[in-house]
């Protein structure tokens, strides 16, 4: 898989593409990073990834942790909306032995539906989703809970509150009876504290995964003809 790296340069706020590298092995990114003379090097400030060990690791190698790592938000997002997704498929299966099929027919589209912000429902679609977290509580709990961590996000927040917000949400899903996250906490407690580097400058990596959105669909239109 080809990775693109960007970088912000400070002049106008300008977004440059560096390269385009072929592989996701440590040693590719440090080969990469240590190319870069030395007198540049130095004015690299932050540098923004996903979760995989390799990128976090090259960067923090080459850089003697001098540079600031921030795991992508949108990354961070896609991982408890993921499972937050398939606890969702599990009770809708689960719904659909327990329910007659007159009731069960009343909530179909509730997946749809919850993909959307609360406030851009129509009173009948609250209608279907409340109906729907009437017979499965523990999944109203669940989109509740992944609410409240996007808001967070969303929210002007320095990194020690932010750092505060996370332990305050991993507490709450701990005295819960819901299981749905416990892989994604693994994973945020291993990366808190890049995580919470997002909110010192809210840098992210939207512009790479939208390259990258972009490539793939090239791909695919090149493979199908």
């Amino acid at each position: 898989m080809q990775m693109p790296l960007k970088c912000h340069v400070l002049l106008n706020d300008m977004i440059s593409l560096l390269a385009v590298l072929d592989g996701r092995k440590k040693a590719v990114i440090k080969g990469f990073l240590k190319e870069i003379p030395v007198k540049l090097r130095k004015t690299i400030i932050t540098v923004c990834v996903d979760m995989y060990d390799g990128y976090i690791n090259a960067v923090k190698e080459v850089s003697k942790g001098k540079v600031m790592v921030v795991v992508d938000r949108f990354h961070v997002a896609k991982l408890y909306r993921a499972e937050l997704d398939k606890f969702r498929q599990k009770t809708l299966k689960q719904l659909k032995q327990e329910l007659t099929t007159q009731q069960y027919d009343q909530i179909i589209g509730a997946t749809r539906i919850l993909r959307r912000a609360n406030e851009c429902l129509t009173e009948d679609e609250k209608r279907i989703v409340t109906l729907l977290f009437s017979y499965a509580p523990e999944l109203m709990e669940a989109y509740a809970l992944a609410i409240k961590l996007t808001q967070a996000f969303n929210t002007h927040l320095s990194k020690d509150e932010a750092t505060t917000k996370f332990n305050e949400w991993i507490s709450l899903v701990s005295k819960s009876k819901l299981t749905c996250f416990n892989k994604f906490i693994k994973t945020l407690c291993k990366w808190k504290n890049e995580i919470a580097n997002y909110f010192v400058n809210r840098h992210t990596s939207a512009f790479v995964e939208g390259l990258n959105n972009k490539i793939k669909v090239l791909k695919d239109r090149k493979s199908v003809v």
